[in-house]
This record gives C-alpha cells, sequence and structure tokens, in this order.
C-alpha cells in the first residue's frame, strides 16, 4: 500500500485537495472556473441593486474556510466592500461625474466602481488591482 496517498485526517485530505486542484489552474480558464464554481452571483443587497456581482457569501464552500485553504491569496475582490458601495451608488446617482469621461478604477476589488461608471457614461473604463489574479476575474463580472 502506497501511505503517500492514504490520508486519514479529514482537514488534511481537504488541504492536500484544494492545493492540488490550484496546482493544475494553470490557465486563466481553469481559474475563472474554479471561480465561478465557488462564488454566488449577488444582486439587490448591497447599495447598488442595478449591480449583479460575483461574491463571497455565506453560501459559497470557502466562506467558512481557513483562510491557509483558499485557493487564492485573499480574496478582497470577492467582498463588496462598504466604501466601494458608497463610491458606486455615488456614480449611480450623479452620472454627470464620469459620463463622457475616461475613469481609473484604482484598487478595484471587485470593481462595482468600474461598473457603475460605465453605466453612468463613461467613455473608457480601466479597472486596476494589484491583485493580479483580479485581471482574470474580471470578464467574469
Amino acid at each position: 500500500m502506497n501511505r503517500a496517498l492514504l490520508i486519514r485526517d479529514a482537514h488534511v485530505r481537504k488541504l492536500f485537495c484544494v492545493r492540488q486542484y490550484v496546482q493544475c489552474c494553470k490557465s486563466g480558464q481553469d481559474t475563472m472556473h474554479f471561480i465561478s464554481e465557488n462564488t454566488e452571483i449577488v444582486r439587490g443587497r448591497s447599495l447598488t441593486p442595478e449591480i449583479s456581482l460575483r461574491l463571497f457569501t455565506p453560501k459559497c464552500r470557502f466562506w467558512t474556510e481557513r483562510p491557509e485553504l483558499w485557493p487564492l491569496p485573499e480574496p478582497f475582490w470577492a467582498i463588496y466592500w462598504p466604501g466601494g458601495q458608497a463610491l458606486a451608488r455615488y456614480l449611480l446617482n450623479k452620472p454627470e461625474v464620469s459620463a463622457g469621461k475616461r475613469v481609473l478604477d484604482l484598487g478595484c476589488g471587485c470593481g462595482a466602481s468600474a461598473i457603475a461608471a460605465k453605466l453612468s457614461g463613461a467613455t473608457h473604463v480601466v479597472a486596476n488591482d494589484i491583485d493580479p489574479g483580479e485581471l482574470l476575474r474580471s470578464p467574469l463580472k
């Protein structure tokens, strides 16, 4: 019997499985698939009910997992932070702020402010974040 493959402890087995999955997620398409399987499309539970976002919620598998089990580093992008909600709401309430303009959403996180700017008539929007994985997740939003 190969003892390396026999993992009795459920926590260690889960950790091993998650790490194995992440190691095989080499392409952006694999990462996008993983995110779509482990987040929820949320609409109407924020200050901007007109925007749908793919977020971590209590229904999602990794909501209750310890951070060291998360396959992606610190998923700040998967939380609709109150400051982002307020800024997105402001842009939607006052479209003249971004209408006809080029907008840079610096530290875009879940991308809601960039989406709000585009919905408000911005001619060009760039969503930028320090997390390189955010570039892969943006098309999902």
